[in-house]
């Protein structure tokens, strides 16, 4: 059980440095939220760096109840899916993706 928590912590840390870097080299905005309440993460790229435009290019989001171990298997899951995700963005946008 450790470990998967270990390997949640990882995945939730390299999202949140793609995140970064996609606001920091691209045109796109990028939006990362923990709540920890529920243990739940939001990850939003706009398609445009405009403030105005809530037109976004990805989103998606996770959800594991704190007490749910059964699922934090699934968590992982699609904390690795919104990975590679944003890694395709990067690597679209001409940066290379860690």
């Amino acid at each position: 059980m450790v470990d998967i928590k270990i390997e949640t912590a990882t995945l939730l840390g390299e999202i949140q440095m793609l995140a970064y870097m996609i606001n920091t080299f691209t045109e796109h905005l990028a939006f990362c939220d923990y709540y920890g309440h529920v243990n739940g993460f939001d990850v939003k790229i706009t398609k445009t760096k405009d403030h105005n435009d809530i037109d976004y290019l990805y989103r998606m989001d996770t959800y594991v109840p704190p007490k749910d171990l059964g699922n934090e298997r699934q968590m992982v899951n699609r904390l690795s899916v919104m990975k590679s995700e944003l890694q395709k963005i990067l690597i679209e946008n001409g940066v290379n993706a860690p």
